[in-house]
């Protein structure tokens, strides 16, 4: 619980530290998220075992090795403050896909095309802005060099909620972006 109770000030502190232009409109773009839990095997015993998950976000401002050579320094830290964890270190481990934080400058073609072709369809002025979660995009960026954006149909604050939805509308918009894009892409008038 003392390792638990000290990761919402660190996030915040890392939110801070290392905002990003594009990202401005989450006050946590990179959140620390304990998903899994496990503790004890009997409800009036104290546990002799506890197993944090936790999905650690981080900046298109640091490297992964940085990131996650700040988190262990954060553990060592906080262990080293407390009398019973000092004596009883926890295990750290690195587990699954580490998705690389990017970011790519919005005056790429791609990106550019895109935000034309919404303007067009949706009649009105978009904004190009960050989006703090994975993506595949963020993978052909990093390490084939081709730029990447995201676009779809809906609004982002009503997605992964209980009552997400998307309009028939805006899915029709979307996939008219999508086209357009295409096609202006491979040489034609959209």
């Amino acid at each position: 619980m003392h390792i638990f109770s000290k990761l919402d000030a660190f996030e915040q502190e890392r939110s801070a530290r290392l905002a990003h232009p594009k990202l401005s409109q989450y006050p946590t773009p990179f959140k620390i998220n304990v998903g899994k839990l496990n503790a004890g095997v009997w409800p009036s015993s104290v546990p002799d075992l506890a197993v944090m998950e936790i999905r650690y976000g981080m900046s298109p401002n640091e490297t992964v090795e940085t990131a996650k050579a700040e988190f262990e320094a954060f553990i060592e830290q906080i262990c080293s403050e407390d009398p019973w964890l000092s004596e009883h270190r926890p295990e750290l481990e690195w587990l699954g896909t580490c998705w690389h934080p990017i970011s790519v400058d919005e005056n790429e073609e791609l990106i550019q095309l895109v935000n034309q072709n919404m303007r067009l369809v949706r009649k009105r002025e978009t904004e190009i802005t960050g989006i703090a979660c994975t993506a595949d995009g963020a993978m052909f960026s990093r390490y084939l060099g081709v730029p990447s954006v995201l676009v779809g149909s809906g609004e982002l604050p009503e997605a992964h909620q209980v009552n997400e939805s998307v309009s028939i509308s805006e899915i029709v918009d979307a996939c008219k972006v999508i086209a357009a894009t295409i096609l202006n892409w491979c040489g034609y008038e959209s």
